[in-house]
């Protein structure tokens, strides 16, 4: 009988998906890995809507990328190099858990008409989509050892895009033995949260999550690649270390899976480094708003 642990739902890892923004940049693929204090922190008084928030959060970090290909360089060095080179009219987003619920929802609802690839990393969705737009190609990733969503989740949700939309790129992955936590570079245990941890069959004996994550950064990269390029022929690159398998829910895409020796190494996130910008990048505060933590709000670059 499977016990549920106790402890915070949730983990938070500064730069925690650094593994998969590493292999994305290798593959010549600007990436924005947005890292806030939001609706986790107890002292969060906002938005009561996560959606709204993280659409707020996306479009602000389009509007950065946005100036600095305009020539903006908020005070950073290395920010004039970006002048002219970011296309910010073919956008993806990659989200694990909560996140890939977001990007999930952001496709089904056509927010962004710059959208043209989500992958959602174990989606957990807080609310039912709202289908407003048409889908843009699609990875759904599942793991075998979830402990948080499960499989059910991925596999419902990637049911639910190929029924709406059947001549939509709609791709499932599913890694075998991989957790939840998992994901997470510095998550750590899969027994913290409020789960329930699978400890039976082939999940006794759990992948390692650094070769978990390079399983997923492979996917993800092999998955944007073909994605942003309007192809419809899709290889995926799987390792004998990770055992994966990927299918496609519509007829719209074909996929070949082929064998390869060495998946993309781990990023420690405590190794991040980052240059900070004091440049205001949000409206001003209302003057009768005080905030918890009372700063100058910038961003920061990290360097990997």
């Amino acid at each position: 009988e499977d016990n549920l642990t106790s402890g915070p739902d949730y983990v938070h890892a500064t730069a925690s998906m650094a593994y998969v923004a590493r292999e994305l940049a290798a593959r010549g693929i600007i990436v924005v890995a947005i890292d806030v204090h939001a609706k986790e922190e107890l002292t969060w008084g906002g938005e009561p809507d996560p959606f709204v928030l993280q659409t707020a959060l996306v479009k602000l970090h389009l509007s950065i990328l946005g100036r600095m290909s305009s020539g903006e360089t908020f005070g950073l060095s290395w920010a004039k190099d970006l002048a002219g080179q970011i296309d910010t009219t073919r956008i993806a987003m990659v989200g694990h858990s909560s996140g890939a619920g977001y990007a999930a929802a952001a496709n089904a609802r056509g927010v962004f008409p710059e959208l043209k690839a989500i992958v959602a990393l174990q989606p957990a969705l807080n609310t039912p989509l709202v289908w407003k737009g048409s889908l843009v190609p699609s990875l759904i990733l599942s793991g075998q050892c979830d402990e948080q969503v499960g499989t059910d989740g991925p596999v419902d949700l990637a049911r639910e895009l190929a029924v709406k939309q059947k001549s939509a790129v709609v791709i499932t992955a599913s890694v075998a033995r991989a957790t939840h936590i998992g994901l997470v570079a510095g998550g750590g245990s899969d027994q913290i949260g409020l789960v329930r941890p699978v400890n039976t069959g082939a999940c006794a004996s759990k992948l390692a999550p650094q070769v978990a994550q390079g399983a997923v950064a492979r996917l993800t990269a092999d998955f944007l690649e073909t994605a942003l390029a309007g192809g419809t022929a899709y290889t995926f690159g799987v390792s004998p270390d990770a055992p994966v398998t990927v299918t496609s829910a519509t007829p719209t895409a074909t996929v070949v899976s082929r064998p390869v020796t060495s998946l993309p190494g781990p990023v420690d996130p405590r190794s991040i480094a980052y240059d900070v910008s004091t440049t205001q990048v949000v409206p001003t505060k209302p003057a009768d708003l005080t905030l918890a933590d009372e700063q100058v709000i910038g961003f920061s670059q990290a360097r990997m």
